[in-house]
């Protein structure tokens, strides 16, 4: 799709280039913007954060993961920045949704404060 999405904060920023074009990444993109989202750290793998309103899950394809991708985790309505460096094969339960670049700061920062996602504009 070539859609860019900046997640943003007071200490820093991330920005994650749209590539699929699927019912999720339509939902996540209509629902923006979204500000106070609270990232997290999930056990080292993942920054996850759960959306406010339920993402349209039907007619997207299994994904697998890999480090600097965002991705959905359908059972939690959730998006995560995935940095581990193992990756997943292709499992229902998650939906890719774009590819990042950031730095372990940058990741660590992205939990400090309150979080703003939006489309970002030409």
């Amino acid at each position: 799709m070539g859609t860019a999405i900046r997640f943003r904060n007071v200490h820093t920023f991330i920005d994650v280039t749209i590539d699929e074009d699927n019912p999720t990444v339509r939902s996540l993109i209509d629902q923006l913007p979204l500000t106070n989202l609270n990232f997290a750290d999930n056990a080292g793998l993942e920054k996850l954060v759960r959306l406010p309103h339920k993402l349209t899950i039907a007619g997207s394809p299994a994904s697998g993961i890999h480090p600097g991708d965002l991705i959905c985790f359908t059972p939690w309505n959730s998006i995560a920045f995935w940095y581990d460096p193992a990756g997943y094969k292709p499992n229902k339960k998650l939906v890719h949704l774009g590819r990042y670049r950031a730095t372990m700061t940058q990741l660590e920062q992205i939990t400090a404060a309150p979080v703003t996602a939006e489309v970002l504009t030409a």
